[in-house]
C-alpha cells in the first residue's frame, strides 16, 4: 500500500517552505504543483521544497521537481530542496542531478541561512526554532529572550487596555446622564 504526501506550508513573507513527508509519486504530485503555484500567486518569491521527511519519490515526483524550478523562473522565484534523510529516496536525486538546476541544501537551516544571507530576508523560524535544546547556554538565552517576548506584549497589552478605558470611561458618563434625563 502506497503512502500519500502530506504537505505543510509556512508563509513567511517573501517566502514560503513546503514541509513534505510521506511518498511523492504520480498520483500526488499535483498536491506539490497547488501549492507552489498558490505560493507564486501570493507573491512568494522564495520557495524551500523540505524534502527531509520524503520516504519515496518517482520519475513523476522528480519530474514536477524540474517544472517547479522553470515555473519560478518564470514568476522570476527561486526554488531550493532540502535534501531527503532517507537513503534511497536521496540515491534517487542524485542520480537524477537535480542538484545541478535546482539548490539542494542538507537541511531546512541551511536552506533558510542562503536565503536569508543571499537576499537579506529574515529567518521565518520561530524563536524557539533556532535554539539547540540540548545547549544549556542555548536554553537560558532562550528564557531570557521569552521573557522579554513577553513582557513586551504585556506592555503592549496593558497600554491597549488603558486606551480602551480612556475611551469607555466619558462614554459611561454620557450613558448616566441620558437615563437621568
Amino acid at each position: 500500500m502506497e503512502r500519500g504526501l502530506t504537505i505543510h506550508v509556512r508563509d513567511h513573507d517573501p517566502m514560503t517552505i513546503l514541509n513534505l513527508s510521506g511518498h511523492l509519486f504520480q498520483l500526488e504530485v499535483y498536491k506539490l504543483k497547488t501549492q507552489v503555484k498558490e505560493s507564486l500567486n501570493a507573491n512568494r518569491r522564495y520557495i524551500i521544497v523540505n524534502l527531509s521527511q520524503t520516504e519515496f519519490i518517482d520519475s513523476a515526483g522528480l519530474g514536477v521537481m524540474s517544472m517547479l524550478r522553470e515555473r519560478c523562473d518564470d514568476s522570476k522565484a527561486t526554488l531550493a530542496i532540502v535534501l531527503p534523510q532517507h537513503q534511497g529516496v536521496r540515491a534517487t536525486l542524485d542520480k537524477s542531478r537535480l542538484d545541478q538546476i535546482i539548490p539542494c541544501h542538507e537541511s531546512l537551516e541551511t536552506a533558510i541561512g542562503d536565503f536569508s544571507s543571499k537576499y537579506g530576508l529574515t529567518d521565518p523560524r520561530s524563536e524557539t526554532e533556532r535554539w539547540n535544546a540540548s545547549d544549556p547556554a542555548g536554553v537560558e538565552m532562550m528564557i531570557e529572550e521569552l521573557g522579554k517576548n513577553l513582557a513586551g506584549r504585556l506592555e503592549a497589552i496593558e497600554r491597549r487596555l488603558l486606551d480602551i478605558e480612556s475611551h469607555l470611561k466619558p462614554n459611561a458618563g454620557r450613558s448616566s446622564n441620558r437615563n437621568a434625563a
